[in-house]
């Protein structure tokens, strides 16, 4: 069986289904190059992170004005997704993280969450961002069981095929898969229905899906998808509970 955990709190809080990411963001920009904005070091900002630069958070300031709520999004998402990998690797035993769009390192980080719990636990980082995986690297050097790899995650068979992650991942057992506020950058539906398809079609049984994504829920096509969203009472120690059958069938763990 296949569990997705999603969480809808965070996308309700956000209207940015109207925001296209500005064309001239830099996905793989050297450290020293300060004219063009990047993504990842935006999403650092919007978390009250240092390393951006003032053409990030001129971008940041634009968003802000159309989604005001962008950097309490942020914060929540940032939360809840460290939330959901400490349950999943303390209570469930979940030992194999893959971070697809993991941004830059902050103050507390996947690797450290379940590390703590298990520090035998396997994390791979994937970012296109350059300066996201010079900084990841530079952090981790002495951690034998955490990796950055430098990679579109739109690119999912590119992704699956590193041998850093196939090294370093084991998929014949169970894998934690951490989507969060990434698929937005996909501007294609199709192409993200396929990328997420390709992604969950790899995973073992008993893998997990992490997922987090905002729209705006006033639109008549959210309105359509929640009517079949199914909320239930969250458990204790969950961040969420649903149910499923099949080999590959999906639980949607509701946040």
């Amino acid at each position: 069986m296949l569990s997705v955990v999603a969480e809808p709190t965070v996308s309700e809080a956000t209207d940015m289904s109207g925001i296209r990411q500005p064309d001239d963001i830099d996905h793989a920009a050297p450290v020293a190059a300060a004219s063009r904005p990047s993504d990842a070091r935006v999403y650092d900002y919007a978390l009250g992170g240092k390393d951006n630069f003032e053409i990030d958070r001129q971008v940041f300031h634009r968003v802000s004005a159309i989604a005001p709520q962008i950097a309490e999004a942020a914060m929540a998402n940032r939360k809840w997704l460290l939330r959901a990998c400490r349950w999943l690797a303390r209570d469930v035993g979940m030992d194999q993280f893959l971070d697809c769009g993991s941004g830059l390192p902050t103050t507390e980080n996947v690797h450290e969450v379940v590390q703590e719990v298990n520090p035998e636990a396997s994390v791979v980082y994937i970012d296109r961002d350059a300066v996201v995986v010079a900084h990841g690297r530079a952090l981790l050097e002495e951690n034998d069981r955490t990796h950055f790899i430098q990679a579109d995650l739109s690119m999912a068979e590119k992704v699956l095929a590193d041998p850093v992650v196939s090294r370093n991942l084991d998929f014949d057992r169970p894998i934690v898969m951490l989507q969060c506020l990434t698929l937005q950058g996909i501007s294609d539906l199709a192409v993200a229905r396929h990328v997420m398809e390709t992604y969950v079609a790899a995973l073992p049984v008993g893998s997990y899906v992490i997922v987090t994504h905002p729209y705006n829920p006033t639109t008549a096509a959210s309105k359509e998808c929640g009517r079949g969203r199914s909320r239930r009472p969250r458990g204790r120690s969950s961040p969420g509970c649903g149910s499923g059958t099949g080999k590959r069938s999906c639980r949607c763990w509701v946040g």
